[in-house]
């Protein structure tokens, strides 16, 4: 879990989380409205992360990255959708690219990509140039 309603109420707070989810005018936040945009959120960055990390990450990593931040202005725009002011979407495209950077090699969370990770116990074989030239036929 990258994000949370806490952290969620901490980074905008809660008079913002219950305009955008109180459907039924309850005067407080609409859990499951919060959870689904929390989830939607979530599948977009691990769509990002799944072709070089694997997939969940371990908690202090998703703790020490920007990952917290990038879930939540994207789980704050899917509250918004259409109706989004220009800094929230601003916000959310930069998370984007940060996660497009991710996932093309561009950016990185501090660990090893799974593309060049070696599990433990496993040998690796690397070929170096081609000895064979054809010039020589």
């Amino acid at each position: 879990m990258y994000t949370d309603r806490d952290d969620l109420i901490q980074r905008y707070g809660e008079a913002e989380l219950i305009q955008l989810t109180d459907r039924h005018r309850q005067g407080i936040v609409d859990e499951e409205v919060l959870a689904r945009a929390i989830a939607d959120a979530e599948a977009l960055v691990d769509s990002y992360l799944a072709p070089r990390y694997v997939l969940p990450l371990a908690v202090d990593l998703v703790q020490g990255s920007n990952l917290p931040q990038a879930a939540a202005d994207i789980a704050r725009y899917n509250l918004y959708g259409a109706h989004a002011p220009e800094e929230v979407e601003k916000r959310y495209e930069r998370q984007v690219k940060w996660l497009r950077d991710l996932s093309q090699g561009a950016a990185s969370l501090g660990v090893q990509d799974t593309a060049t990770a070696t599990p433990a116990g496993r040998a690796v074989v690397r070929g170096g140039a081609s000895q064979f030239n054809w010039e020589k036929f």
